[in-house]
């Protein structure tokens, strides 16, 4: 689980959006999915575990300590995961997987572990000013890191991705609030909400070309998967957004429009991606259409506000 360990370093992705862009969705997301049953409850009570889990990873990395000092051998990204990590790996060996996820929970929890030991190396070899066994221990956190992350995407688990271009403090920025309301400036909370979506952008479209390539899944499991990557992104969004408070004042009154685009659009995700469950294609094609419109206003508004990274998803439409 990638982002448990929040110890990653991944290639560079290029990040254009808030949000996965359809045009540009892998072909598996068009395929049919495993059909919704009633043990879908479950399955989504247990990853909705794992997602705070790794979301939690995410709020301490955003506020650790850096990694020690003169570690300039070491990736820049490569967080104080030793202060934490013991305590989010048990959080997740607490966790009770349904029957079919037990193997691959098996595998996650041993993914964290090896993980986590082989960050103690790299930074016992760095005191020790052993470059070599240094950077062999680097190594097998990154290969870990990798491991993890292809199977936290192909389960769906959008909050458990580690991409270059993610961040714990553009998920999480310096975010004070009185009575409700920001007190950031205008340009400062714009900046915010923008690496936000950066962040949001960075582990979906990661997490959709490496869901796409899993190969032990199937390609229903596969394309179940990437359903549930693209609903958790757009929840993730709306609720990073928020924390960070109302606007600084009421002198832009397209802000709340725009806000309530994401919530909207996050909203017509859910139940698109439930009538694909439930193997509805009229009315998932209806919610498609929907959500294209609003994906359409919500960057129309968005550049209105001041939003670069947030306002690039496609294309811009004005709300009727």
């Amino acid at each position: 689980m990638g982002a448990v360990p929040l110890l990653t370093l991944a290639v560079i992705l290029r990040v254009s959006s808030q949000a996965p862009d359809r045009s540009s969705t892998p072909p598996t997301r068009q395929l049919p999915l495993t059909r919704m049953t009633p043990i879908d409850l479950e399955n989504g009570t247990y990853l909705g575990k794992l997602n705070r889990i790794c979301d939690k990873a995410t709020r301490l990395g955003a506020i650790a300590p850096e990694s020690i000092k003169s570690a300039s051998s070491l990736p820049a990204s490569l967080p104080r995961f030793d202060l934490y990590g013991p305590a989010i790996i048990h959080e997740l060996r607490a966790v009770k997987p349904p029957p079919w996820f037990k193997r691959w929970h098996m595998q996650l929890v041993r993914f964290n572990v090896r993980q986590l030991a082989a960050q103690l190396e790299a930074e016992r070899a760095l005191a020790r000013h052993q470059p070599a066994a240094e950077q062999a221990a680097v190594q097998r956190a990154y290969t870990l890191s990798q491991a993890s992350d292809r199977l936290s995407a192909a389960i769906g688990l959008v909050y458990c991705l580690t991409p270059a271009g993610s961040d714990p403090h553009l998920a999480y920025p310096r975010a004070p609030v009185r009575a409700g309301r920001t007190l950031l400036s205008w340009p400062d909370y714009d900046r915010a909400i923008d690496g936000i979506c950066a962040d949001n952008s960075a582990r979906t479209v990661y997490g959709q070309r490496l869901a796409a390539d899993f190969k032990p899944f199937t390609r229903r499991e596969r394309n179940t998967g990437l359903w549930r990557l693209d609903d958790s992104a757009f929840q993730r969004l709306y609720a990073l957004v928020r924390r960070l408070g109302g606007p600084p004042d009421d002198r832009r009154p397209a802000f709340a429009a725009w806000l309530e685009r994401v919530r909207e659009r996050a909203l017509v995700m859910h139940q698109e991606r439930v009538a694909a469950f439930e193997q509805n294609p009229a009315r998932a094609s209806r919610l498609d259409r929907v959500f294209h419109r609003l994906s359409a206003e919500e960057n129309w508004l968005g550049r209105r506000l001041g939003l670069r990274v947030c306002s690039s998803n496609g294309l811009a439409r004005a709300p009727a």
